[in-house]
């Protein structure tokens, strides 16, 4: 649901809340291989959660007019219409490309062919991001820079030119970026990972200003750091995993804090039974408060895990152990929400009745896990790599309040109420059922205190926006006392 296109007015907006249908709501993916027998170059497909199937939407060629290999995820671009990602092979130097495609008529676009100068990047295995102030993408690459340690690039899209922003050195300065960005809204920067001999370590990178800052080494207890850090708002924390590392040496779930560079182990995988070595990223349950994550290892089969991490508690239960010989293996990319049912939907790489991968969901309220698509048969798309998108604009990965799960408690209210989970500057107003404003305030801090003392028994709506009044998110709140 796109909440910038609301109606206008609030009493109106409150008849016409989000319904959630899974009519056409369709999720979209990539595959490192198939396509056809020509190519096996990997695809650009789409799943039908109503209908449990796959369609192959783009088949790669490999040649000098695309790319080869997708490992990334898709991001949308609600204003074009179209989806951005990067392949770390093919185009025109044969190191990568950044490509648009179009999912109304099917075809793509190749916007940069990473290698196109000396220093360029190439091999490029993270997701794309978007920043609406600059209006630029960015992206990490593996390999080229200065040095060939890999690279931070922006490329413009007004000007269809790609440019190295940093080049990593290696050393303690990192090298081989192979994650995607990171949005701090409160410093306006974006944040990654890159490693280093001992390790990784964390970087930061602010637009306005172009600076690039080597932040804290990531080493001993952390080691190798895996994909995207995930902001969490209500904490100003970045929550994070390392691969390797941990009392087992099989991976950790850590902190990061911005503000103050410190970094805090809160979970070491590999007991028995557990998980071992975490991949992608950590997503963040809406409504239950727990994040969930996938191991491509380990577990009762030895086939990975799906896992939930309490944040309150610091602790890590594994909810789902893969079964390689009914279910695949190796799951590599990111748990994606799916609103209109509340599962969550993500691919193991290997593995199913054509042993080309698989496609399931996941129900956090039962901790079921269901296949409902084997990839591989007669050449389409097969070894899904990257996590499943939905049409969701490009600039929500800044946490704007449409997107960013918050929380007001309690709710019902006996006159005070609590607000968390919203970055800071996000203005709340409170409506009547008649579309009057009664209230507005601004977060100020991880947490906003609502007195609702003059107000009479019942049922209002509290409206989370940015200040430009743009991205609005509802929620109903009750006064009972």
């Amino acid at each position: 649901m796109n909440f910038k296109c609301m109606l206008l007015f609030p009493a109106i907006a409150l008849l016409a809340l989000p319904q959630h249908s899974t009519a056409q709501t369709l999720l979209y993916g990539t595959s490192l291989q198939g396509g056809d027998a020509l190519h096996n170059a990997g695809t650009i497909f789409s799943f039908n959660p109503a209908t449990d199937s796959v369609q192959t939407l783009y088949i790669f060629k490999n040649d000098t007019t695309d790319g080869s290999g997708p490992e990334a995820d898709l991001i949308y671009d609600q204003t074009a219409g179209l989806f951005h990602t990067t392949t770390f092979s093919g185009g025109k130097y044969t190191a990568g490309s950044f490509i648009s495609f179009n999912p109304t008529t099917g075809r793509d676009s190749l916007l940069w062919s990473f290698g196109a100068y000396a220093s360029d990047g190439i091999s490029a295995f993270g997701t794309p991001v978007y920043d609406a102030t600059s209006g630029m993408f960015y992206m990490l690459t593996a390999g080229g820079g200065t040095g060939n340690f890999g690279a931070l690039c922006g490329f413009n899209p007004a000007t269809g030119r790609d440019t190295v922003l940093h080049s990593f050195s290696g050393g303690t300065d990192g090298n081989t970026p192979m994650g995607s960005l990171c949005y701090d809204g409160t410093n306006s920067s974006w944040y990654g990972f890159a490693a280093v001999s001992s390790g990784g370590a964390m970087f930061q990178y602010t637009p306005a200003t172009g600076t690039y800052n080597h932040l804290t080494p990531l080493s001993g207890s952390l080691y190798t750091p895996t994909g995207t850090p995930y902001y969490d708002a209500a904490s100003g924390l970045f929550y994070c995993m390392g691969s390797y590392g941990g009392t087992h040496n099989q991976g950790s779930i850590f902190t990061f804090n911005p503000a103050t560079l410190a970094v805090n182990v809160l979970w070491s995988f590999g007991a028995t039974g557990d998980g071992q070595r975490p991949v992608a990223r950590l997503v963040k349950h809406p409504t239950n408060g727990l994040f969930y994550g996938m191991t491509d290892i380990g577990g009762s089969h030895g086939s990975g895990t799906i896992f939930s991490f309490n944040p309150a508690t610091g602790l890590e239960s594994v909810v789902w152990n893969f079964n390689a010989s009914t279910e695949g293996y190796y799951p590599m990319g990111t748990l994606t929400y799916y609103p209109p049912d509340g599962k969550f939907y993500g691919m193991c790489s290997a593995g199913g009745t054509h042993s080309g991968g698989t496609l399931f969901s996941f129900d956090p309220v039962s901790d079921a896990e269901v296949v409902l698509w084997n990839f591989g048969v007669n050449h389409t798309s097969a070894v899904p790599y990257g996590s499943l998108s939905l049409k969701k604009d490009v600039t929500d990965v800044k946490h704007s309040p449409a997107n960013t799960p918050f929380s007001i408690y309690p709710n019902p209210s006996i006159g005070t109420s609590t607000v968390t989970g919203l970055p800071l500057g996000t203005v709340i107003t409170i409506y009547d059922l008649r579309g009057q404003k009664l209230l507005t305030t601004t977060m100020t801090g991880a947490t906003l205190q609502i007195n609702l003392g003059s107000f009479t028994n019942g049922l209002y709506m509290m409206q989370a926006a940015n200040a430009d009044g743009t991205a609005g998110a509802y929620k109903k709140l009750v006064l009972m006392r």
